[in-house]
């Protein structure tokens, strides 16, 4: 049965913009213009380009790529209306202060079938000049400098190798005023937005074990990792900045998406 996700606050997209989520699997971009919010899918059908980071006008989107147009309520391609090729459509709605975005019943993941058989891609986005999404066999050809071996040296019960978040955000050029890191696990609905400042430096993307890909027993395929617990400990980042399951990295301005539990007990439950 399809289902609406939350993917965002009210505020969280700024007029005349638009933001991309991890929606059913999907990468959707969602867009705010005259006070209504809509929805089409962000991977542009010429080369698949981020279509959230285009530019916005008179109800149509430009691909930041190539220049293609795209009208952000029916998908149209505007440059030839009467071409069948078109971007697919999500509905939206706002449910108090939640921006939600309708999951189509064919994508809707049920958790306890939940399958890594697909290959996986974390992808980086939001506030960035060039959105990227990088497979296991990218992070592999990161520079031996990039990479961090052996996980085991900061957190004994950790292992695994990864690459340094200052590597990822070199590629992708983060914008002057992104100050905030969204952390998004689709898996389990789970979001962790925290000072960019804060842990740019010693922020860690693991993503193998034993030279294959990180297991989803250990809340791979990519799980996010700090070097230095100290860092946590602040009213911002907790323990809960270690996140598994990440498909998604968010640069924003300012506080992104933040699901995480003030409860003592669910807060224990989330790091066993």
């Amino acid at each position: 049965m399809a289902e609406f996700q939350t993917v965002a606050n009210v505020g969280d997209i700024p007029e005349g913009e638009g933001r991309a989520y991890c929606v059913g699997g999907k990468m959707v971009a969602v867009f705010l213009t005259n006070g209504e919010y809509s929805a089409i899918n962000d991977l542009c059908p010429h080369m698949g380009a981020s279509l959230a980071a285009g530019y916005v006008e008179d109800g149509g989107v430009t691909c930041p790529w190539h220049a293609w147009r795209f009208c952000i309520k029916t998908g149209t391609w505007l440059d030839n209306p009467n071409s069948k090729t078109r971007t697919e459509t999500f509905d939206v709605r706002v449910a108090g202060r939640e921006i939600q975005v309708l999951v189509p019943a064919s994508v809707v993941p049920h958790r306890k079938d939940f399958s890594m058989t697909a290959p996986a891609a974390l992808r980086v986005d939001g506030l960035v000049t060039s959105p990227r999404s990088f497979s296991f066999d990218d992070l592999r050809a990161f520079s031996e400098a990039e990479q961090v071996r052996d996980f085991t040296r900061f957190h004994p019960q950790r292992p695994g190798d990864g690459v340094t978040l200052k590597s990822l955000l070199d590629r992708v050029a983060p914008a002057a005023d992104a100050n905030y890191l969204t952390l998004h696990a689709t898996r389990d609905d789970f979001a962790a937005s925290i000072p960019l400042a804060a842990i740019v430096d010693e922020a860690v993307v693991v993503y193998q074990l034993d030279g294959t890909p990180y297991p989803e027993a250990k809340g791979g395929p990519f799980r996010f990792l700090i070097k230095n617990p100290a860092v946590c400990h602040t009213d911002e980042l907790d323990d809960c900045a270690n996140v598994k399951f990440v498909d998604r990295i968010e640069l924003t301005a300012g506080r992104g998406r933040d699901t995480r539990p003030h409860d003592e007990q669910e807060h224990e439950a989330l790091h066993r």
